[in-house]
């Protein structure tokens, strides 16, 4: 069955990707104006990012998605 965009605008999933993207944008914005500029970290892949940063200059967007990439394929059968 072929979606058009009026059963998408209706089903709410445009409303769900713009929430979901407002969040990617706000954590985004933190990790660099806050954390990064004020020299914090985080926990997770995200501190190992900044650390990979604050250490060896290495790019946080970089450093995330290596480290995520392994993460993510390991949980796929």
């Amino acid at each position: 069955m072929r979606k058009t965009y009026e059963s998408i605008v209706n089903n709410g999933a445009l409303r769900q990707i713009a929430v979901m993207l407002l969040g990617t944008c706000i954590l985004a914005f933190t990790y660099y104006h806050i954390n990064a500029q004020n020299h914090l970290s985080e926990g997770g892949f995200a501190g190992l990012a900044l650390l990979g940063h604050y250490a060896f200059g290495i790019s946080p967007a970089w450093s995330m998605l290596m480290l995520d990439v392994p993460a993510g394929t390991s949980s796929i059968s």
